[in-house]
């Protein structure tokens, strides 16, 4: 996220704006009245963000045909992870695999339900258009669960990557414990022996979130309308030391603490979940201050914009932005919904303008 403050060129002095000046006679803007072009010029520069590719592993399995809210467990997890790729594509870059592969690219295969292709779209960054289409296109939910050779698939992806300094994520996306093994066949849900009786599709799916750990790729696990007492007579569930593995667990003190992986029985508390998935820890900003670089002079109007539109001064703190002063310097602080959104990284940049016209946004009429 890159904020810049812009300031209106030429030798004369300044008028102040229409607002009410504070303390040191600046005041929100009013638009410059001498008609001189804007440019701008470097200002606060808060964080680096840290590149981030998101690779989407969705189950495609037939129990994701299963009711759920107002759909299916596939429909509304579909539906979301469209909305959310929409919001994060300008910071994120994200690509999909769906598992498991249609049975015309499983000729061939020991078990037709148990076989895997690879990501398409490919991760990229602004490719919000091509996943939300392949989320669309997407048959009907039909087949085993083959997550191992997902995730096998998803580190050999990645491995092939050009290195770009971005930090690798994969994002699997379950309503339940995968059902084929890494040799392509049907896993019982007998235990195996070791491993604490986890059967091989299990132990086979938690050694690759091993393997990708390793190559410092992170898996998050997120539990479609499944939860730790889904059943509670049946062997070992997989989503917990698949979570434990993957290095984002979930926290043992969160709400609803499932075992380390998310769950949540609502379509709305899947998007709460899904939307912590995306606001990665290194990327997140540290608070809404921005601090003046460089400091307005007295009588100098100032105006605020997120992505090239402007805010409201709010001298009430509940949503907009206002002066602040700090160690003989002025911050700008913003405030409700759009600290929210800068938070949540819906925003690329933010701006503070001294007195430029309001008609200067963005890149029209600036230099």
């Amino acid at each position: 996220m890159l904020a810049s403050a812009a300031a209106c060129t030429g030798d004369g002095e300044h008028p102040p704006g229409d607002a009410a000046l504070d303390r040191r006679g600046i005041g929100a803007a009013g638009g410059s009245q001498s008609g001189e072009v804007c440019s701008t010029r470097p200002g606060w520069l808060p964080l680096s963000l840290q590149p981030a590719d998101v690779l989407i592993l969705l189950d495609g399995s037939d129990s994701m045909g299963i009711d759920y809210g107002s759909g299916t467990r596939y429909s509304v997890v579909t539906s979301v992870l469209a909305d959310l790729v929409d919001a994060y594509q300008g910071r994120i870059s994200f690509g999909f695999e769906r598992f498991p592969a249609d049975d015309a690219l499983c000729v061939g295969q020991p078990v037709s339900g148990c076989c895997i292709q690879p990501p398409s779209p490919s991760v990229a960054p602004a490719n919000g258009d091509a996943v939300r289409a392949a989320l669309r296109s997407a048959p009907a939910p039909l087949g085993n669960s083959p997550m191992a050779l997902a995730l096998l698939e998803a580190r050999a992806y990645y491995r092939a990557l050009d290195a770009d300094g971005a930090q690798h994520y994969v994002l699997l996306a379950t309503d339940g414990d995968p059902s084929c093994t890494l040799s392509g066949l049907l896993s019982s849900s007998q235990s195996a022996g070791g491993n604490g009786g986890m059967p091989v599709a299990c132990q086979d799916a938690v050694e690759e979130v091993n393997e990708l750990l390793a190559e410092d790729i992170k898996t998050l696990v997120l539990a479609v309308g499944a939860g730790p007492a889904d059943d509670p007579s049946g062997p070992p569930g997989c989503l917990g030391p698949l979570a434990q593995a993957g290095g984002m667990a979930q926290p043992p003190d969160a709400p609803g603490y499932a075992g380390g992986y998310y769950s949540t029985a609502d379509p709305e508390g899947l998007r709460a979940a899904i939307e912590a998935t995306f606001v990665l820890p290194e990327s997140k900003p540290p608070s809404c201050s921005l601090v003046l670089d460089p400091q307005p002079l007295p009588n100098t109007s100032v105006s605020v914009y997120v992505d090239g539109q402007p805010i409201p001064q709010d001298k009430a703190h509940q949503n907009g932005w206002d002066f602040e002063a700090a160690n003989d310097n002025w911050h700008l602080s913003i405030y409700g919904a759009y600290c929210d959104r800068i938070l949540e990284l819906r925003y690329s940049t933010v701006e503070a303008r001294y007195d430029c016209p309001p008609t200067c946004a963005g890149e029209v009429g600036c230099t």
